[in-house]
Parts: structure tokens; C-alpha cells; sequence
């Protein structure tokens, strides 16, 4: 899958970029298949990154999930990238707006 992620700094200028993300092939703690549910994504859906501090393998993760609506809870799809994560993660525990945003789904089972 393809996030199409804009950051928006404290001097209001806007920057953005492509990623795919990681951990894609792992199930979430409940069970749920992250490709599964990436399945049901589609382009132009907003999703929330959420910081992941306890992370053992990486200090700096950041889980990139859908937002939580009436019917149904936040579900995680995977992560941002350790490199790119990396960059985000500063920015995010200082509190700057980061909107995510699918650009689109790719690969297929087994193959994100």
C-alpha cells in the first residue's frame, strides 16, 4: 500500500511524499489480518500515525492505522518505514500535524 503522507511544519509549509509501509504480512494482537484490511482501503482515505515509543525493535516507530468511527474501531495496517520513521518521529512527539492520506493499495497477499 501507498501512503501519501503531507507534513505540515510550524513556518506552514507543506511537504509530501510517497511510502509504502511496513509489517504489512504481520496479523494485529486481536487477530486481524493487516492485509486484509488493507484490502478494503481506498485512495484518497484518511488514516492517523500513531507513535509506538514501546516498540522494542525500533525506538523510533510510527503504526500507521484507520480512524476510529461509530461502527468501527482503529485497526493498524503496518508501520511507516524505519528510515522515514526516523524523520517523522521528532516531528510528531513535538506535536506537528501530520496528514496520511491512501494513495493506493498495491501488490496483493503475500505480496505487500
Amino acid at each position: 500500500i501507498t501512503r501519501g503522507i503531507s507534513v505540515e511544519r510550524k513556518n506552514n509549509q507543506l511537504r509530501s511524499f510517497h511510502t509504502k509501509l511496513a509489517g504489512v504480512t504481520h496479523a494485529n494482537d486481536d487477530g486481524t489480518k493487516r492485509q486484509k484490511l488493507i484490502k478494503g482501503c481506498r485512495p484518497g482515505q484518511q488514516l492517523i500515525l500513531v507513535r509506538d515509543r514501546k516498540n522494542p525493535v525500533d525506538e523510533n516507530a510510527i503504526a500507521v492505522c484507520t480512524i476510529k468511527s461509530l461502527f468501527r474501531k482503529s485497526r493498524q495496517l503496518g508501520y511507516i518505514s524505519s528510515n522515514v520513521a526516523e524523520d517523522l518521529a521528532p516531528l510528531l512527539d513535538a506535536g506537528v500535524n501530520i496528514h496520511i492520506t491512501v494513495d493506493q493499495v498495491t501488490g496483493g497477499e503475500g505480496m505487500l
